[in-house]
Parts: C-alpha cells; structure tokens; sequence
C-alpha cells in the first residue's frame, strides 16, 4: 500500500460520514460538527460515492 495514511483516512470517512449525517439529518451543522467546509464534506461524500440525501429529498436541500 502506497499511501497508508490517505486509505486509512478514506475508510474512516466512509463509516464516519455516514453515522455523521444521520445524526444531524444531512445539515450544515454535519460540516460544523467535523469541523470542515461545508464543500470540503461535499467533496469527501462525492469521492467516497456517499449521499447527503435522505429517501425523497432533493440533493439541493441537504447541507445547508
């Protein structure tokens, strides 16, 4: 393994983000609670091909 600490980092984003969301119900204060950029978090969903969304919202309502 090339980059031990960007793939541990990474697979404790898929299980963090998760159960992080979930507790916030999928709102900026999911970013303020992590302590990162509301776009940054965006990113980091993106990346590891995670949703915001919750079942029948829209992806714009979420984070903000």
């Amino acid at each position: 393994m090339r980059d031990l600490y960007a793939e541990t980092h990474r697979q404790v984003d898929r299980l963090l983000l998760p159960r992080v969301l979930e507790h916030t119900r999928g709102n900026l204060q999911a970013a303020l609670l992590l302590g990162i950029a509301r776009q940054t978090l965006r990113l980091k969903l993106r990346d590891l091909g995670l949703s915001a969304t919750r079942p029948g919202e829209a992806e714009e309502d979420d984070l903000v």
